[in-house]
């Protein structure tokens, strides 16, 4: 009778398996990693969905004007004040203002400011400075911006679905996290929650040059530098450079953020931060 013998590998068949087990786990893990990150743009893409239905239920139930954006009228770091104050009773949880991708969640340490955010609402713009009545140029964003009392003593343009020609074509809500606003802060010596994306006055995009410590700038066009002074403003973007947009009509479209604003002087007609263009 015959005995079978038992083979095991060799050594160069075992490298060889682990070679190829190499391979396919450095194929795969930058995969995996890119769905990781598609999953968490999606989510982030469902809250910003479920923000901008809330701004439209505000919106009927206030006779089809938009929420102001941050009233000045109280003290500054006033949740109520703020767009996304007014219109958290239409959302299920406060939750939804937090992106997957915002490093930074949870409430911060001055009073009153509810939670850190990862939105923020196209509200005033400026491209003159100081802030002052005499330099004020009309509001052409969605939401409204100060208030009577507040530090300039200026009413908030109020804005209603017939005042946009645009809605389509209109941002209402982008992208602006907290640990963005947080890491410019910082790196400029002051670590000032309030200064930091929440239900404060941070919580919008207002201007195209002014107050670069707030974050607030909208892209630019030829703007150059980093975060927030390059091509993308204030906005914060996922892998591949690109950012969740929420418009008037309820739609929320992903966009690089330049593609928002190309040219602020040479192209107005392509701003989709102007409700007020026809």
């Amino acid at each position: 009778m015959i005995r079978g013998t038992k083979q095991g590998f060799t050594l160069i068949e075992l490298l060889v398996v682990i070679a190829i087990i190499a391979i396919l786990a450095a194929i795969l893990f930058p995969v995996f990693a890119k769905v990781r990150e598609k999953a968490r743009q999606s989510s982030c893409s469902s809250n910003m969905k479920q923000i901008g239905l809330g701004v439209l239920q505000y919106v009927q139930d206030y006779d089809e004007t938009y929420p102001v954006g941050w009233d000045g009228s109280g003290p500054f770091w006033g949740a109520k004040q703020t767009w996304c104050g007014r219109i958290a009773p239409y959302i299920k949880s406060v939750a939804v203002f937090s992106c997957p991708d915002d490093g930074l969640q949870g409430t911060p340490s001055t009073p009153g400011i509810g939670t850190y955010i990862s939105y923020a609402g196209n509200a005033y713009h400026s491209v003159t400075a100081p802030h002052d009545a005499a330099n004020e140029l009309p509001n052409t964003g969605v939401f409204g911006f100060l208030g009577q009392g507040g530090s300039w003593g200026l009413q908030p343009t109020v804005t209603t679905l017939a005042s946009n020609p645009r809605p389509t074509e209109t941002i209402m809500i982008a992208e602006k996290w907290a640990s963005d606003v947080q890491k410019v802060n910082v790196a400029g010596g002051n670590s000032w929650d309030l200064m930091t994306s929440a239900f404060s006055a941070s919580c919008l995009f207002q201007d195209y040059t002014e107050w670069p410590n707030y974050v607030n700038n909208i892209p630019s066009g030829g703007a150059s530098g980093p975060y927030p002074t390059g091509q993308n403003g204030g906005v914060s973007v996922h892998s591949g450079n690109v950012s969740n947009f929420a418009f008037c009509d309820g739609h929320v479209k992903a966009m690089q953020p330049l593609a928002t604003d190309p040219d602020i002087y040479g192209q107005p007609q392509n701003d989709m931060w102007d409700s007020t263009r026809q």
